[in-house]
């Protein structure tokens, strides 16, 4: 079984094991040779990770090395310099995600949404998924979509489909309801969507 984890690259596991055997019979000379291994390996896997993220952190690519250092943590969970290193990468991180995001938010506002988009996008390349900056893009691109909505809106209240009709005016409602010639076009709707379902009501009475 330690064998089989040190394959795996589950060096502690693999040391609990080496360790347990050692318990059993402290001389036996394969487990300690696989556990002189597996201490070798952890120290050089350490040190692997740990330069890693040091490097990547003075080029200011924090979502890496906080990657990294996440690496080197799981190789040697106690270590007090990765901890703290990972504790600051990860403050650093959540204030620089804060700041580009309120950005986006800020090109959003001043409707430049191809920049905006982009920001976000390069936000979750740098740092990962962040739910308030995905909720973000996902507003920005129905905000966008309104657009290609609403002419599809005209043509299916021209093709008098009214129900179709009033989910799109809904839908582009919810985003823009400052859409041009929107507040205007949906009050139509309604008013032909209500007038149909009262002629249906009325005429599902008479066949009754």
């Amino acid at each position: 079984a330690g064998i089989d984890a040190f394959q795996r690259g589950a060096w502690g596991d693999a040391r609990a094991q080496f360790d347990r055997s050692l318990s059993i019979d402290p001389r036996n000379a394969e487990t300690l040779r696989w556990q002189r291994q597996v201490e070798d390996t952890v120290a050089r896997k350490f040190e692997e990770f740990l330069s890693k993220a040091v490097g990547l952190e003075r080029e200011s690519k924090l979502g890496e090395a906080r990657k990294a250092y996440l690496s080197a943590q799981a190789v040697k969970p106690d270590n007090q310099r990765v901890q703290a290193a990972l504790s600051d990468v990860t403050a650093r991180i959540t204030a620089q995600v804060a700041e580009r995001r309120d950005k986006a938010q800020g090109l959003f506002k001043e409707r430049k949404f191809a920049e905006a988009k982009a920001a976000l996008l390069a936000l979750a390349r740098d740092f990962g998924a962040d739910p308030q900056a995905d909720a973000l893009l996902e507003q920005i691109e129905a905000f966008v979509d309104a657009d290609r909505q609403f002419k599809e809106l005209a043509v299916q209240y021209g093709n008098r489909n009214f129900t179709g009709a009033k989910q799109l005016a809904d839908r582009i409602w919810a985003v823009r309801p400052d859409f041009p010639g929107l507040a205007e076009l949906k009050k139509r709707i309604d008013e032909d969507f209500n007038r149909d379902n009262r002629e249906e009501e009325l005429a599902k009475r008479f066949q009754d």
